[in-house]
């Protein structure tokens, strides 16, 4: 089971964790947030500090 949990993170961060991303501020929330290829959002807490 946590084999199978790792192949799946490890092709979840292949396809979506790349170069293929855009880094907006939303004016809302006045944070950043990533928005991968996929349409996935990552907010800025999750965001890697050298990338904002």
């Amino acid at each position: 089971m946590g084999f199978k949990k790792g192949i799946n993170a490890l092709f979840f961060r292949m396809n979506n964790c790349n170069h293929k991303f855009d880094l907006v501020k939303n004016n809302t929330t006045n944070k950043y947030e990533m928005i991968l290829k996929d349409g996935t959002i990552i907010n800025e807490n999750r965001i890697a500090e050298y990338l904002i």
